[in-house]
């Protein structure tokens, strides 16, 4: 499973135990960021970055470091 951390927004991937993550629902749409965006550093480029970047804050705010 590919966790992202909420504070770095670095993936980190664990197989067998896992942290406390988050888990946000959102309904899709323009200009989503997939993984690959991520992965590529062009995310923040995206309107769909703003939803991931409220997550990771409300995660964090929650005291969960991983989304």
């Amino acid at each position: 499973m590919h966790l992202l951390h909420a504070k770095y927004m670095i993936f980190h991937e664990y197989f067998d135990e896992f942290p406390s993550y988050a888990i946000f629902s959102h309904i899709w749409g323009d200009e989503e960021v997939m993984m690959e965006d991520m992965l590529q550093e062009r995310a923040r480029s995206k309107k769909g970055f703003k939803k991931i970047d409220y997550c990771a804050r409300q995660a964090l705010k929650n005291d969960y470091d991983y989304i």
